[in-house]
């Protein structure tokens, strides 16, 4: 399973995520949303926006991940160098 490392905001610290879990919180986040349409013109906006927000996170966890994976694959070449 694919993983990254993120910040726990609020909290000190960081913790593993994985891809679902990841685009599940920031579509959570984007349900808030909701509570501001009053009229169907609303609703189809934000309909869109849901789906773009988790359009968004799943580009953004690969992008993340593939980051993160280089930076693993380059520290770990420096480290050997140095053995």
């Amino acid at each position: 399973m694919k993983t990254i490392t993120i910040d726990k905001q609020f909290f000190k610290g960081t913790m593993e995520i994985s891809e679902e879990d990841f685009s599940k919180k920031w579509i959570s986040w984007s349900y808030d949303f909701g509570t501001l349409c009053s009229d169907s013109e609303d609703w189809i906006k934000y309909k869109k926006l849901v789906a773009w927000t988790e359009e968004l996170a799943k580009k953004s966890f690969k992008k993340e991940h593939k980051k993160q994976l280089q930076n693993k694959i380059e520290n770990f070449r420096k480290e050997f160098k140095n053995d």
